[in-house]
């Protein structure tokens, strides 16, 4: 689940599995980023289940400017932005501009890959109404437009990496536009009332995509959609002797045009479509012993979907579509307080995804050689994640122990149908994936001195879902698509390096062959070279300048240019890569 400043980017448009929407946050304009791990849909509703990302946008200075510019050489690439800011004690202002222009990347071994540069512009504006000491109003609109993305794997521009595969289309690009208005009320002046803590938003959001295709026979496709997101999200604390009580509701409504060059009933997915969710929730956290804390919470979520025009698979003709559903989901923590610097966690949480747009009604290339078409009649995948946990910190030095499993239950898994569409493999989608993920997280770092700290990280999950092979109705156990491989790194950072406000970081990433694959993962092989992807270590270095005023950083990222690539990616990361900012 992703969001800005506590609004949901996630919409019912998102297709399964990595996808660029992520990209269209600009991080040049944020402050911070927060992370939740873990199911998250009692706060977050739909989606949140392995995790929930929250970015914050920066909060407006009374007259502080900021001029950033970021040069890569691997990467081809120059960031530049302008941040203005004006204001007194009642009223502050921003704008902010960005403008991003990518090249095409070098990989390691100097391996050019043609055809992965675009350019990129953003907008945005944030004013601040500081009314009293308790009460503020935040307006903000930004806008991302992204020109000419290409999907570089699909197409004959790609690069074979350890035998995997070449695209076919002579070009697939996307033009990508997100815009983002809301308006935010803060509040905690309410003394012996209902609430210690209020905050209303009220947002507008358009996301806009255009693809333009051709593919090797010199056929040209234009295909899109328009989205416009509507939502209203309330939110309140109130301490009780009972414990602090977090409650809120959340109301969201897409409403979807969609249009395709080959088909006059739809585009990627449905057109003339709208999709709702609203949803209450209420959480308390209260003290059972003086050591012991206990965080317990539910959630009721209503969806609703109206598609005017889906086609029809059997007969080719246009039909509409309608369906709903309500979800429960739970959730009960604690946290065990041993003495100052000793805590253990555990914990039980629910999550769930509703079926959305793009799975009831996607009308588009999936995997390669695949292309999926509408699946009417899915239900939600509901998740269940047990947590244990121990956390030292002592003396700024910090250690975190995490262990966690997670079983699913109607997972939406696409099936081959045996049919063909053109060269690809026609599959539809379906509740059948009941399976499992397990995994460790471990996180530490120790202060040598007080400027000089070693810090380490180490990531590993496993993971078996049922799914369909072939076509045949017959399931069958597999290892979970894309599972990500273990990784850790280790690094080491100075503080004051022989000069005052110099710092130095060293970094090693070390990330294990992926070669648990499932058959779909296995039969992707644009992105997953013949028995998995390689394992990779990485050496980064960097060191930086820093004052009140000025940060400069000069980074060697992939000291020795390996050549690789994150496991599920279409392209490789960059070579040796110098970067200035």
């Amino acid at each position: 689940m992703l969001l800005l400043d506590g609004v949901r980017i996630n919409n019912s448009v998102f297709r399964a599995g990595p996808n660029q929407y992520w990209a269209t946050i600009d991080t040049q304009s944020l402050e911070r980023v927060e992370v939740v791990k873990g199911a998250g849909s009692l706060l977050y509703g739909s989606g949140a289940v392995g995790g929930t990302v929250n970015v914050i946008t920066r909060t407006p200075d009374k007259n502080l400017s900021q001029l950033k510019y970021r040069y890569a050489s691997a990467e081809d690439s120059h960031i530049g932005r302008v941040n203005f800011a004006r204001g007194n004690e009642k009223i502050r202002a921003q704008i902010g501009v960005t403008g991003k222009d990518f090249g095409d990347v070098t990989a390691g071994d100097n391996i050019k890959q043609p055809n992965t540069g675009y350019d990129e512009f953003d907008f945005d504006i944030k004013v601040s109404q500081f009314i009293n000491d308790d009460n503020q109003i935040d307006w903000f609109y930004q806008k991302v437009d992204m020109n000419e993305v290409p999907r570089t794997h699909k197409t004959v521009s790609a690069v074979s990496f350890a035998g995997s595969s070449v695209g076919k289309d002579l070009q697939r690009v996307l033009d990508q536009t997100r815009e983002i208005f809301y308006g935010k009320v803060k509040s905690k002046s309410f003394e012996d009332s209902f609430a210690d803590y209020l905050e209303v938003t009220v947002s507008w959001q358009r996301q806009q995509e255009e693809r333009d295709r051709t593919r090797s026979n010199g056929n040209k496709e234009f295909q899109g959609f328009d989205i416009n997101t509507y939502s209203v999200i309330g939110h309140i604390t109130k301490t009780t002797d009972f414990g602090k009580l977090t409650g809120g509701f959340d109301y969201y409504l897409d409403k979807v045009d969609s249009f395709s060059s080959k088909n006059a009933i739809q585009g990627p997915v449905a057109d003339d479509s709208q999709y709702s969710t609203f949803a209450a929730y209420l959480q308390n956290e209260f003290k059972l012993t003086n050591k012991l804390k206990i965080l317990a919470g539910a959630r009721y979520s209503i969806l609703d979907l109206e598609a005017n025009s889906t086609l029809d698979v059997q007969s080719g003709n246009a039909t509409s579509l309608e369906d709903d559903w309500d979800q429960l989901v739970l959730n009960l923590r604690s946290q065990y307080q041993v003495n100052d610097s000793l805590s253990f966690f555990a914990g039980i949480s629910e999550g769930f995804r509703a079926p959305n747009l793009s799975d009831l009604t996607r009308l588009d290339s999936a995997r390669t050689n695949e292309f999926e078409v509408p699946s009417p009649g899915l239900d939600p995948e509901t998740f269940i994640s047990y947590e244990a946990a121990l956390k030292v910190l002592n003396n700024n030095n910090s250690m975190e122990l995490v262990v966690f499993r997670t079983d699913i239950e109607d997972l939406i898994i696409r099936q081959p149908t045996g049919n063909l569409i053109g060269d690809d493999f026609e599959v539809i989608k379906r509740n059948a994936g009941d399976g499992y993920i397990d995994g460790i997280e471990f996180k530490a770092r120790y202060y040598a001195t007080d400027k000089l700290s070693i810090f380490s990280s180490i990531a590993w999950q496993d993971g078996e879902v049922d799914t369909f092979p072939t076509s045949q109705p017959v399931l069958v156990r597999e290892s979970l698509s894309r599972l990500a491989p273990l990784r850790y790194n280790l690094g080491v950072r100075s503080e004051d390096f022989f000069f005052d406000n110099v710092w130095l970081e060293f970094l090693y990433t070390h990330a294990d062959r992926a070669d648990e694959l499932s058959t779909r993962d296995q039969n992707d092989t644009s992105r997953i070279p013949p028995g998995g992807t390689p394992g990779y270590d990485i050496f980064d270095l960097s060191v930086g300048y820093n004052t009140e005023k000025v940060s400069i950083v000069l980074r060697a990222d992939n000291i020795f240019d390996k050549n690789y690539r994150v496991h599920g990616s279409g392209s490789n990361m960059p070579g040796r890569n110098f970067i200035i900012s």
